[in-house]
């Protein structure tokens, strides 16, 4: 099972790190979904959630104003975004 998060985690964080260099939200915001999709529980969604907030509030205060661009976030996404 970790083998199996930890591909479709990869992949997706891959796609996601093209789509914000592309600035193609649309794409960030439909990869989000499918990764939020892909959670196991509701309480592991809502922790990847919440950290993804955690981060986008730290990207938010180092300048950072795209990832204040989605209101359900994930982590991946706004990991995506800081690299």
């Amino acid at each position: 099972m970790d083998q199996y998060l930890t591909y479709v985690d990869l992949l997706l964080f891959i796609r996601l790190y093209q789509h914000w260099a592309t600035a193609d939200l649309q794409l960030v915001e439909f990869n989000t979904r499918r990764l939020q999709a892909m959670r196991e529980s509701q309480e592991l969604l809502a922790k990847d959630r919440q950290m993804g907030n955690a981060l986008s509030r730290l990207l938010l205060d180092l300048g950072i104003p795209r990832a204040a661009l989605l209101k359900k976030t994930s982590f991946a996404t706004m990991y995506a975004l800081a690299c």
